[in-house]
């Protein structure tokens, strides 16, 4: 029955230093399959251990009390550490705001969108981070070359964010493609024919030719091109003239609603191309696709996807890694300042680090667009540093 007879014997167990004296089978030693009849014995063991030990306890009542003692102490300093630890992290819960659907007449539901904590003071983790931003920042103004920066930065498994000069107004230019994809993906959500329309380009207006960032490909005057086509060509190469056929076609009242639903100003459409939207602002439209909120799932992937294709890689993308995947859109602008030239260049979107995805938008004034071009990389390459370095996994 045992498949060795040497351990067979009395063994002293030692617990916390005192010794007990207990017979000790050991378990590995019997074949408890070959002789079924020995299992009543090992029942007869466990009970005759258990025993022992109890009858040890109970004459040592002080050992009994230390080990209450030390489970207690361990307990209130574990409490206590992580009571220190959540309220480093936590914020208040009247500092969270939901941001609802506002064009929505349900009567018994209030969809939420988005939420948002305003106050990022609460956020003591990122006050390093925030620092050696703002001391680059600092350093392209003083330049001469860059006149105004909007920074926001989104940790999406937080929720908490850092920005500088977030609120400050910039003019989006071709980033509003990104609503505008919005649109026609929510009304496909219950039409899906309208990807199939076709619309023509008659070549009367290029509207390409004031860009600075060319499309490597461009619509043909006279040929027509399905919706999804011109989406795909807005999107990947900032094609403007797919964008102005889509303008023209897409409901009016669907395309606003895309603005109202997240509070956010409505493009001015008589020609007044002033600046009217900040980084904060814009980072809705990126948080709605990447929460699937606004769109269903699947529309919300799609749309997405989309964007991790667009060509510019000038801007954010040349801050990180080739193997990292960014879902992101650029936008370009060339107006006047007190009679002055002045170029604004914008990259905002999804840069999926792994494990650690975070949304990032920078808007840039500057006297070129290749100086504007190269303080986003700068900018773009500091933060994806920082988050590496903060978080290893």
């Amino acid at each position: 029955m045992l498949k060795n007879h040497e351990n067979d014997k009395i063994r002293l167990l030692s617990i916390s230093g005192c010794r007990i004296p207990v017979v000790r089978l050991l378990w590995e030693q019997v074949d408890w399959v070959q002789f079924p009849a020995a299992r009543p014995m090992k029942t007869f063991m466990w009970y005759f251990y258990v025993l022992k030990s109890l009858r040890y306890l109970k004459k040592n009542k002080r050992f009994i009390y230390f080990i209450l003692a030390s489970l207690a102490i361990g307990g209130f300093f574990g409490s206590l550490v992580t009571k220190i630890e959540l309220k480093k992290n936590l914020v208040p819960i009247n500092d969270i705001q939901g941001i609802h659907d506002a064009n929505v007449n349900y009567k018994f539901i209030n969809p939420l969108l988005a939420v948002d904590i305003p106050d990022q003071k609460d956020f003591t983790e990122f006050t390093p981070f925030q620092a050696k931003v703002q001391a680059l920042v600092q350093q392209l103004q003083n330049s001469g070359k860059t006149d105004a920066v909007g920074f926001y930065f989104r940790d999406f498994n937080t929720g908490h964010w850092v920005g500088i000069g977030e609120n400050n107004s910039f003019f989006p230019a071709s980033l509003l493609k990104v609503p505008l994809l919005i649109a026609y993906y929510k009304e496909a959500e219950s039409d899906t024919k309208i990807f199939s329309q076709k619309l023509t380009y008659d070549g009367k207006t290029d509207s390409n030719a004031v860009q600075f960032v060319k499309p490597s490909q461009v619509l043909q005057a006279g040929q027509g091109y399905t919706i999804e086509d011109l989406i795909h060509r807005m999107i990947v190469y900032s094609d403007n003239n797919a964008a102005n056929l889509l303008v023209l076609n897409i409901d009016q009242n669907s395309f606003q609603e895309v603005y109202s639903d997240l509070g956010i100003s409505l493009p001015d459409t008589s020609g007044n191309f002033s600046d009217f939207m900040s980084a904060k602002q814009y980072s809705l439209f990126f948080r709605v696709l990447r929460n699937a909120t606004y769109l269903n799932r699947e529309y919300s992937e799609k749309a997405l996807g989309l964007l991790s294709q667009v060509e510019y890689k000038n801007g954010l993308a040349a801050g990180v890694p080739p193997n990292i995947v960014i879902a992101h859109k650029f936008g370009e602008y060339v107006g006047q300042n007190n009679g002055q030239i002045e170029h604004e260049l914008h990259d905002c979107g999804i840069i999926y680090k792994p494990s650690h995805p975070y949304f990032l938008c920078v808007m840039t004034k500057g006297k070129n667009e290749p100086d504007l071009e190269d303080d986003i990389k700068k900018i773009s390459n500091l933060v994806y540093n920082e988050v590496t370095s903060n978080y290893k996994n």
